[in-house]
């Protein structure tokens, strides 16, 4: 079944993957689940999500959503 999610091909450098394999093993988590923690958290810290919302914000931080 087709799902809408993309697939993001992703090869940190051997630091971020060493950071990555921890966080998985000592959280018992995907690798899949900490990058999207990771990105979801960075994205908070630029302004460009607000998770009350669930609304992404454009990059020129506009104040107008785009979803």
């Amino acid at each position: 079944m087709p799902t809408k999610k993309r697939r993001v091909g992703f090869i940190p450098r051997n630091g971020v993957l060493d950071i990555v394999n921890k966080l998985s093993y000592e959280n018992n988590l995907s690798y899949s689940k900490i990058i999207n923690i990771l990105v979801e958290e960075s994205l908070l810290n630029r302004g460009l999500l607000n998770i009350k919302n669930r609304e992404i914000f454009d990059e020129n931080n506009s104040g107008e959503s785009i979803y």
